[in-house]
């Protein structure tokens, strides 16, 4: 009853078994003590959801542009119809911005008339605007904002169903077109327009029109083909074939030629001809013995976008090898064909 009171100083006491509020536990989840109201980083696995940002209002254009889109003398809607240009990539036949005067694509230095009707471009932007009906005050004016308008612009090649994946600037569309390697071949009998793998088909086609025949060649190497020609001399003699390299490249072996004295060469069948690798060729008319032999080696070949236009009298003496009557074994020709490819050329 009466006794000390015992001393706390050296007693321990136990642990509380709960906490205070607002304090999370030490083996509580983080996911279970994120504030509320912030996002959760996204986890493998988790989907978290995102909060919705509001829309926007839609503005209402000012009085103050619509006045600056009739200052610039509607350059506006020559950006838009830029972008249609761009837009063109999902079509079938490319839209572009061309010269109300000669009506090819504009090319800087770029006119405006001053009746901000009509453009012009560099060959044309001269003197009084023809298309505003003889108006002395409508003058064509060098525009340099439409200059580093289209100097920006990119537009797809014009050939890109044909497997050109190239972008150039639209001022520079018409030198890429005149330049570029997937440029198309044609065949005006029919009216086909193709890439040369394309026009390979078409021409070899057993049940088509052509039929010509095909022989696979490599780079490098001598490969020897048998012409039929016509018994007479006098008679015309027209005869086409294709070789085909080991890289898909197509080349034509045309022979033509009457009264005695037939020619015949080879030439590399392509869109644009000067552009793509170069390639090397030889052709020699083997005759019955070596007295009766011609060869005639070039280091760059012909080339060719109309094979079936192609006329092998047309082409200079210098390009053909001439093919005599005592060069021939019976009706046949015999040709030793070799090309070679040596290097490319861009565009």
């Amino acid at each position: 009853m009466g006794g000390k009171r015992k001393s706390t100083a050296d007693v321990k006491t136990p642990p509380t078994v709960g906490r205070r509020p607002g304090r999370p536990r030490k083996n509580t989840p983080p996911e279970a003590i994120r504030r509320p109201g912030r996002p959760r980083k996204s986890e493998p696995g988790v989907e978290v959801p995102l909060a919705r940002s509001p829309v926007p209002a839609q503005t209402l254009p000012s009085p103050r542009s619509e006045r600056e889109e009739q200052a610039n003398g509607g350059l506006l809607e020559l950006a838009r119809g830029a972008a249609a240009i761009a837009a063109a990539e999902e079509e079938e036949e490319q839209v572009r911005m061309r010269c109300d005067l000669c009506h090819g694509p504009l090319r800087p230095p770029i006119y405006q008339c001053t009746s901000v009707q009509h453009v012009a471009c560099r060959d044309c932007g001269a003197g009084e605007c023809r298309p505003c009906g003889g108006d002395p005050a409508a003058v064509f004016v060098h525009n340099a904002q439409l200059d580093a308008l289209f100097g920006y612009i990119r537009v797809p090649c014009p050939f890109r169903k044909f497997g050109c994946a190239s972008s150039v600037a639209y001022r520079d569309l018409a030198a890429h077109e005149t330049a570029c390697a997937w440029a198309p071949c044609a065949c005006a009998e029919c009216g086909y327009k193709g890439p040369p793998s394309g026009l390979l088909r078409h021409l070899t086609e057993l049940s088509g029109r052509h039929a010509w025949t095909a022989h696979r060649i490599t780079y490098g190497m001598d490969h020897r083909f048998a012409v039929p020609v016509p018994e007479s001399s006098e008679q015309q003699c027209e005869d086409r074939g294709l070789l085909i390299a080991e890289d898909g490249a197509v080349f034509l072996v045309a022979v033509g030629g009457a009264g005695g004295v037939r020619r015949v060469t080879v030439v590399c069948v392509r869109g644009n001809v000067g552009t793509g690798p170069v390639y090397s060729s030889s052709v020699e008319v083997a005759g019955p013995d070596e007295a009766r032999r011609l060869k005639l080696e070039k280091k760059v070949a012909a080339s060719c976008s109309a094979p079936v236009e192609f006329d092998v009298l047309a082409q200079p003496e210098c390009d053909t090898v001439p093919v005599y009557p005592e060069m021939l074994h019976g009706e046949e020709l015999h040709l030793c064909i070799r090309i070679g490819k040596t290097k490319i050329i861009c565009s």
